[in-house]
């Protein structure tokens, strides 16, 4: 992990990192994950469409609402490169979940997450989420892959 901040500062970045789960478990209530975010914050995420803008952009009641039982969300590889008001990090991420619609399932994405440090408190202000795909002319996600 690099990082140029305090102690305080790096464990506000390190508790965004397991916020921004809306897959969270303990984080199924909005409010509670758009707290961490600022309100006009761009969303790169695995849902359609492209992108979101503002925090409350992506329905994460319906999200919510579309599994059955906990949501395991683990962050793996975490680095953290921070400035005074200014802050990146990145990690894989191991979504496992069971869906009303699928069943079980269990995949890994990558989060590349931007921050601002905002009246004292550091804030999301982008979110990228992506999935690999398969470079063979299938176009198909790599859902199966593991680090």
């Amino acid at each position: 992990m690099t990082t140029r901040t305090s102690s305080t500062s790096q464990a506000e970045i390190r508790a965004a990192c397991w916020i921004i789960g809306p897959m969270r478990t303990e984080s199924r209530t909005p409010i509670r994950i758009t707290s961490h975010c600022t309100e006009d914050m761009v969303q790169f995420i695995m849902a359609p469409p492209l992108q979101y803008k503002g925090a409350n952009a992506f329905d994460k009641k319906a999200w919510f609402s579309s599994f059955e039982g906990p949501i395991g969300y683990e962050v793996h590889d975490l680095k953290i490169i921070a400035g005074d008001d200014t802050a990146f990090c990145h990690f894989l991420n191991r979504l496992s979940a069971t869906s009303k619609a699928a069943g079980k399932f269990a995949m890994w994405n990558r989060v590349t997450l931007g921050l601002s440090k905002i009246d004292g408190r550091w804030l999301i202000t982008h979110i990228h989420s992506s999935v690999p795909f398969y470079m063979d002319g299938g176009f198909k996600a790599a859902v199966d892959l593991n680090p």
